[in-house]
């Protein structure tokens, strides 16, 4: 479980209670940026200091991957399954996963791209797979935007269940936060429903990881 101050916890609940969020219109696209760079030393440092660690735990513990810092092989948005663009404009990544009980993980994605409109360019295409989403695999059955128990504007929030090709049907829930050149994807899957609980859980996950992303970039 995320350590988080008491203060935030009315917020969440609101947003848990809610149940149903309604989907904003898409962003406009962001002009063309350059090609990617190699990675920095600062931006790697920055998606370290800013993704969730272990002290941020109580009872869950990090489990290592082995591409957790792969932003070239592996990709950073998978939503829906489409095509982004954006992916080649990343320059550092730290990706690492929770395993909770029985299926459930949680998951938290920190990307750095060469700029601001690039990181703003991929929460523009995750809104806009969101909101296409073909049917079939996927389903998202809500998108909302600028959750006021975030820390961090712009977000978006995605309810979102897949089935394999098996009929093996996953519930997903992600939170997107995007600041400056950084994009924090907080993620919850799981093979049944959530519970409100575990979707508090995500949100304290993310109002962690938000809140450091304010901390260390200037405000837009």
């Amino acid at each position: 479980m995320v350590r988080i101050p008491g203060a935030a916890l009315a917020a969440l609940a609101i947003v848990v209670g809610l149940g149903g969020l309604a989907a904003c219109d898409l962003l406009s696209d962001p002009p063309a940026t350059a090609a990617r760079p190699g990675p920095t030393r600062s931006d790697v440092q920055l998606v370290t200091e800013i993704g969730l660690q272990d002290s941020d735990l109580d009872k869950l513990r990090i489990a290592p991957l082995a591409t957790e810092h792969d932003f070239q092989g592996v990709p950073s948005l998978t939503l829906c399954g489409q095509t982004y663009p954006s992916e080649s404009l990343r320059t550092a990544r730290r990706a690492v996963r929770v395993p909770g009980r029985e299926g459930l993980t949680y998951a938290n994605d920190v990307t750095t791209y060469v700029s601001a409109a690039a990181a703003a360019q991929a929460l523009a295409e995750v809104r806009r797979a969101a909101k296409t989403c073909p049917a079939g695999t996927t389903a998202v059955s809500r998108v909302g935007t600028d959750q006021p128990s975030l820390p961090v504007v712009p977000s978006v929030l995605v309810f979102a269940t897949t089935t394999s090709a098996t009929g093996v049907t996953t519930w997903v829930i992600e939170a997107y936060q995007q600041r400056g050149n950084v994009l924090d994807v907080d993620r919850l899957t799981s093979p049944r429903p959530p519970t409100d609980e575990q979707r508090v859980q995500l949100l304290r996950q993310a109002d962690v990881t938000g809140t450091r992303m304010t901390e260390r970039l200037p405000a837009p």
